[in-house]
């Protein structure tokens, strides 16, 4: 199964949508209004919360997010140092996230078992990424992964950007 999640673009807040390849909405991203970290709501098509990725204030880590999809705790990325790559394990779940040298492209695995490959597309208007999913029962706990790595992406930016 193929998702494709892309930023909305001229929104009050930052949003995402998450469509199939028919290009029809499976999921919709909404951050709350008023929070002082980062905190998204994965909605399906009813608006009923399927996932959430929630930031957590004062982390002592270096990924202070929560990952919840479908009621169930997936725990938090811990990143994992390698030489030339980026690897996060998911404490809740027992997978591990890798990534290229120019963290464009993801895998999910369980073991030797790859649950998704995503792919964060370069030449594009704002943030989208494809995601190819084995199991459609993990779609949500991608989505929330997806969602996560950008959220980390975004605070390196804000990091970086605050110390010039």
């Amino acid at each position: 199964m193929t998702l494709y999640l892309k930023k909305k673009h001229f929104s009050w807040r930052t949003q995402f949508t998450v469509t199939d390849e028919n290009e029809q909405t499976r999921f919709t991203v909404r951050p709350e209004i008023i929070s002082i970290s980062r905190h998204m709501h994965i909605m399906d098509k009813e608006m009923n919360e399927v996932g959430e990725v929630k930031g957590k204030l004062m982390a002592l880590n270096q990924n202070p997010y929560a990952i919840t999809a479908k009621g169930e705790d997936l725990g938090m990325l811990k990143p994992k140092t390698s030489f030339m790559k980026v690897k996060y394990d998911l404490t809740g779940k027992g997978w591990e996230v890798r990534s290229n040298f120019l963290q464009n492209d993801f895998t999910i695995t369980d073991g030797d078992m790859e649950i998704a490959s995503i792919h964060k597309k370069t030449i594009s208007w704002g943030e989208s990424y494809i995601m190819e999913i084995g199991d459609e029962e993990n779609e949500v706990a991608v989505v929330a992964i997806v969602l996560t790595l950008n959220a980390i992406k975004q605070d390196e930016a804000d990091a970086n950007r605050d110390n010039d």
